[in-house]
């Protein structure tokens, strides 16, 4: 299925645990040993992919989490205030993938070369931005 669904983005591999894989058509985070997560903007044109019961099953989470980029000049300071994962980039490389407590709700962080993207459950989102707009804030 992993080998599949890279295929399907575009990326030569499927991503190993904790790391996401790109290709021109999506990108692919290993969240779990068996939970993969397919992000697409042009999933919509190409349809879900299928699979067979045997291999595995599809679930659309848009409706259900947002993504909320921090930019890289602020993203280590101000995310290790909320998070107990060491954040610096030796540490947490770009397309290293996390799953991690927010005041104690499950996000999924995502290092990018240009910062750092939380998946977070659409309900919370809101919650999230106005804790980090409020700390940043308070440190100017």
């Amino acid at each position: 299925m992993a080998t599949m669904l890279a295929t399907r983005c575009g990326a030569t591999s499927a991503p190993a645990l904790g790391k996401a894989v790109s290709g021109p058509d999506g990108c692919l985070l290993r969240v779990h040993p068996q939970r993969l997560w397919l992000l697409s903007e042009s999933i919509g044109t190409g349809g879900y992919p299928a699979l067979s019961p045997e291999t595995g099953a599809t679930l659309d989470l848009s409706h259900a989490r947002t993504i909320l980029h921090v930019a890289e000049s602020v993203a280590v300071p101000l995310l290790s205030r909320f998070i107990a994962i060491d954040l610096r980039s030796h540490r947490f490389a770009v397309d290293d993938v996390a799953v991690t407590p927010f005041h104690r709700v499950s996000v999924v962080l995502w290092r990018r070369p240009d910062g750092i993207d939380m998946l977070a459950p659409r309900s919370f989102a809101r919650s999230i931005w106005d804790m980090l707009a409020e700390t940043v804030e308070r440190r100017n």
